[in-house]
């Protein structure tokens, strides 16, 4: 759990803290993703906060 959903969801709480996407993720949609597929989607793609986010 500390190696999954704990740093996961700091980075669901980043993204809807600063509105960085139109419409909020789910938590939910969020942990169903490979860590690939989440990287990709929810880290690298925010490239101006992404070591904010890879830090959280």
């Amino acid at each position: 759990m500390k190696e999954r959903v704990i740093p996961r969801y700091q980075v669901f709480q980043l993204i809807k803290s600063k509105k960085l996407m139109k419409k909020d993720p789910t938590f939910y949609d969020m942990m169903c993703l490979t860590e690939h597929l989440f990287l990709e989607k929810y880290v690298s793609r925010f490239t101006e906060i992404a070591e904010e986010l890879l830090m959280a």
